[in-house]
């Protein structure tokens, strides 16, 4: 975990198969810093689980281009509340190049999932909506946080008795019926009045060309009103032209979505666990 190539030298020692990494970052880390003799060392492995944060077309296609696609890569979704895995989309072959989001997939064996709206209704095929779990793994609630668990946990109306989690993630069921991750319930808000959803200008951002690590966050400005700044990185190093991105933005998204500014970072700031 500290190290790309001393855990790809760990698998060749052990011969292992299949890799389960937690954060994806480490995945990107794979990617981008592993070197050709690594890279050689995980030539056994067969399928790689990522886990725990949204998984990129971009993420995939790097690895893949170092190191083929003779390996699955197995993308897994789910809340602690729900006992973690809750969706699973396995990878084989190439990743088309215009895809931004790998989906997370449909539910494994004795999971019920829901894309409802705000009425509570399911959405339609494309249309995002609040994923919500039904499980006999479902946690009982938050310990000492009755409030909490009677927001979270609530009845399932379309199975009588039964109950379900509110999981807060906003998803898409795709025509082909797998699930998309398309952001947090919390990171919407009002500008001006018009609803934002800041996942949606995340990915347009990362479907730039040029554009490697993407975060767009809401700030106030000096009225005290919602703006928006967005923050990348590029694929080569160097900054674009914010006009170049604006322009780039407006072709997809109305103008109210477009960040107030967008700054260039050469490496885009992490947490201590990625």
């Amino acid at each position: 975990r500290v190290s790309v190539e001393e855990f790809a030298e760990a698998v060749e020692r052990t011969g292992t198969t299949i890799i389960t990494i937690l954060p994806t970052v480490f995945f990107n880390q794979l990617s981008t810093y592993l070197s050709d003799e690594g890279y050689r060392k995980l030539s056994r492995v067969k399928i790689i689980t990522v886990a725990g944060e949204a998984l990129y077309g971009n993420q995939v296609r790097a690895f893949q281009k170092k190191f083929g696609t003779r390996t699955d890569i197995v993308n897994v979704y789910g809340p602690t509340e729900c006992t973690v895995a809750t969706t699973t989309h396995r990878i084989r072959g190439a990743v088309d190049e215009e895809q931004v989001h790998i989906p997370i997939g449909r539910p494994i064996h004795n999971y019920q999932v829901y894309v409802l709206n705000e009425e509570n209704r399911l959405c339609p095929v494309n249309v995002p909506g609040e994923l919500c779990i039904s499980t006999p793994a479902l946690a009982k609630g938050y310990l000492n946080q009755p409030e909490r668990t009677a927001q979270s946990f609530v009845d399932n109306p379309f199975i009588p008795g039964g109950r379900m989690y509110r999981s807060g993630d906003i998803v898409r069921l795709l025509p082909n019926g797998t699930l998309e991750y398309a952001g947090r319930k919390d990171s919407q808000l009002k500008i001006r009045g018009n609803r934002i959803e800041i996942g949606e200008i995340e990915e347009q951002l990362a479907r730039h060309a040029d554009i490697q690590d993407v975060a767009v966050i809401a700030k106030k400005d000096s009225q005290g009103q919602n703006m928006l700044v967005g923050y990348y990185t590029t694929t080569h190093g160097t900054e674009l032209e914010t006009a170049d991105i604006k322009a780039h933005l407006a072709a997809k998204l109305p103008s109210y979505f477009i960040p107030d500014f967008i700054i260039g970072l050469e490496r885009m700031p992490l947490s201590p666990t990625g």
